[in-house]
């Protein structure tokens, strides 16, 4: 049963394959490899390929006059790619998911896939990014869409309530400094949750009524994720491991 799993597995990402170019097929000699975004995992001890397009970075969420989320080595807006945080006031760059390699392409990016609305009212010590399982492997495993965010350098994550395929175009997020509000559709009201790096917030958070619902001062220039696709590689080669932009901090290694 094992083995027909795995073959079929297989047979459903060569025939992806067929419909993109510069695919790499997997072979049983690359272990049927498998990727969560980032560096290629493989089931076995196989060899993953990675991709290193030559196409621009595209900015594609502008919080403000100096802090973005740019797109990067993907192969288009659909396909892969890297999304990093940038902050040029404070001279940063950080590796936020994704990656190139011959399964990554095969999928949107994790960040990208969120198609919801998305307003950043925070500052520049808290950075958040709504982020996809693009690979679920069991039905035992959680593959929810969370909210990943960090407060001075320490991570939390919230759970959306939502898992790769949902549609999230009626879905919308809202992250400030004490809180993170989030509604379920256009006619569901939002749900607040406080910002906190004491544990994984849970549940659906209290309900916040219209008339309740905080001012939102001070909003992101973008309200979603968006990308062109008019944007094209030039070219592409092809590495045995993950290429990262240089200035990048928070990498995953695939040694």
């Amino acid at each position: 049963m094992k083995t027909l799993n795995k073959l079929a597995c297989a047979s459903a990402t060569i025939f992806s394959c067929l419909l993109i170019t510069a695919c790499h097929i997997p072979t049983a000699a690359d272990g049927f490899a498998m990727t969560t975004g980032g560096a290629g995992l493989t089931e076995q001890s196989g060899q993953v390929e990675y991709m290193i397009y030559n196409v621009p970075p595209q900015v594609v969420y502008r919080i403000d006059d100096h802090r973005f989320f740019t797109l990067e080595n993907y192969k288009d807006c659909d396909h892969g790619g890297i999304v990093y945080y940038n902050d040029t006031k404070l001279g940063k760059k950080i590796y936020i998911s994704g990656g190139s390699s011959s399964n990554d392409i095969l999928t949107q990016n994790p960040t990208m896939k969120w198609q919801g609305e998305f307003i950043y009212s925070a500052d520049e010590n808290i950075i958040a990014y709504p982020f996809f399982v693009m690979y679920c492997a069991s039905d035992h495993m959680d593959c929810s869409a969370e909210l990943a965010y960090s407060i001075d350098g320490n991570k939390n994550k919230l759970r959306l309530g939502t898992t790769t395929g949902d549609d999230t175009s009626d879905k919308s997020i809202i992250i400030t400094n004490n809180n993170i509000y989030v509604k379920k559709s256009h006619n569901s009201r939002y749900y607040s949750h406080i910002l906190s790096l004491d544990s994984h917030p849970e549940g659906s958070g209290v309900i916040i009524e219209k008339n309740e619902m905080p001012a939102i001062n001070k909003k992101s220039i973008s309200r979603y994720f968006s990308c062109s696709n008019s944007i094209k590689p030039s070219s592409v080669t092809y590495s045995k491991k993950q290429s990262y932009s240089p200035l990048a901090t928070g990498v995953v290694t695939n040694d």
